[in-house]
């Protein structure tokens, strides 16, 4: 039952992310939205998915975001200051990497890649290694 009621909010959520859209607003959805501990407000967003591995075209592992979703990330970061922390669970190594946005888009061109599926990846050596609870 639960997992019907789930399905139907995911149906109306959409219906309203299409009708927004008509509207010319420009949704997206962050995983959370926080107040950090200096009061201010933070987004963060979690992906737990593969780690994008080194390659002839990347020499580092690291792990990525869609570019759009990358893109509103820091258009809110400039207009209105709003960070946004990045999380990353690497079933590999049994470990989370995190950084903000705005630390990762500073770092050096060779250490992130735009791919043609349109994620931007980032290298984890620029990222932040922690444990499962992240702790350093």
């Amino acid at each position: 039952m639960a997992d019907i009621i789930r399905l139907k909010a995911h149906v109306k959520e959409h219906k309203v992310w299409k009708m927004l859209k008509e509207e010319g607003v420009k949704p997206f959805s962050p995983d959370w939205i926080i107040w950090n501990k200096e009061n201010k407000l933070e987004f963060v967003e979690v992906k737990d998915k593969e780690k994008f591995e080194a390659g002839s075209n990347f020499p580092y592992d690291g792990q990525g975001l869609d570019y759009h979703q990358f893109k509103n990330y820091m258009e809110c970061y400039h207009k209105f200051g709003i960070r946004t922390r990045f999380i990353c669970f690497d079933e590999e190594e049994k470990c989370i990497y995190y950084s903000y946005l705005d630390v990762l888009d500073k770092t050096p061109k060779n250490e992130k890649i735009y791919l043609p599926s349109k994620i931007i990846v980032f290298a984890y050596k620029n990222f932040k290694k922690g444990d499962w609870n992240g702790k350093e």
